[in-house]
């Protein structure tokens, strides 16, 4: 174990004292053990999401998936077409 030094507050180190106490347990190993529980509480980054969207080139047309609009006048376009609606 390493050795340091800390300031607290006078109210934590009675705290931890009483917890050391009653524990039987030496006070450096009381201090490491609710480092360490504090530690594992504590709120982790996330990741980044590698997700990355999806553009198709059907040929004539490119759709972009992020865009609804565009998702949406190719699928009329693609009905169009099968139904023979010409401009």
């Amino acid at each position: 174990m390493a050795r340091t030094t800390v300031n607290i507050s006078p109210d934590v180190l009675r705290r931890v004292r009483e917890r050391a106490a009653r524990t039987n347990l030496p006070l450096g190993e009381v201090f490491t053990r609710l480092l360490e529980i504090g530690l594992k509480q504590e709120p982790r980054p996330k990741p980044k999401a590698t997700f990355q969207w999806k553009v198709y080139d059907l040929g004539e047309s490119v759709i972009d998936l992020t865009d609804w609009a565009a998702v949406k006048a190719f699928l009329y376009e693609e009905d169009d077409r099968r139904l023979g609606v010409r401009d």
